[in-house]
């Protein structure tokens, strides 16, 4: 994929749009299509909920709740296996 640049006028065009849409020349042929980001970051977090069941994270917060190790000692067991730190 390449980057384009957009000048003000085009910036200043494309921020007035609010959903996909489709671009066009004078004579109707299609040039390409455009998303706003803010469409495009719904999607990935629509998609993001998906996967997830709070639910479960719930059940799983509950279950493991109080078994983690210190941060200190952590790290002290991947020094004792030769792990760069």
């Amino acid at each position: 994929m390449i980057t384009v640049t957009a000048n003000a006028a085009v910036q200043d065009w494309l921020a007035k749009v609010t959903q996909a849409a489709e671009i066009r020349d004078a004579n109707g042929n299609l040039i390409g299509h455009f998303k706003p980001r803010a469409e495009v970051e719904a999607e990935m977090y629509e998609r993001a909920k998906a996967l997830f069941d709070p639910d479960e994270m719930e059940r799983i917060f509950a279950a493991e709740h109080g078994q983690g190790r210190p941060l200190a000692d952590v790290l002290k067991d991947l020094q004792s296996r030769g792990a760069p730190g």
